[in-house]
């Protein structure tokens, strides 16, 4: 398999205070990180994890309404360090 992916080392930047978004990452199910413009054996039965990039955040966390932090946290699309 070849994987060529381009700007795969950025991470896509915040705005007004929120925090950056996640590098984007490809590895083998077990946990091997690949190059992401590299040429990669994938043996039958492995499996490739692509991990896209996450956006990045608008807005300090802080400055949202409590209980939308809240709802986030329980549907687990941040933390309660990432929203500390």
């Amino acid at each position: 398999m070849r994987l060529v992916r381009a700007r795969s080392g950025d991470a896509l930047r915040f705005l007004f205070g929120g925090g950056d978004g996640m590098r984007p990452r490809f590895e083998k199910e077990n946990g091997a990180a690949l190059n992401p413009k590299g040429i990669h054996v994938i043996d039958p039965g492995d499996a490739l994890i692509v991990r896209a990039h996450g956006g990045g955040g608008y807005g300090h966390p802080a400055s949202r309404h409590p209980g939308l932090v809240a709802g986030d946290i329980g549907n687990g699309y941040v933390s309660e360090r990432q929203e500390g």
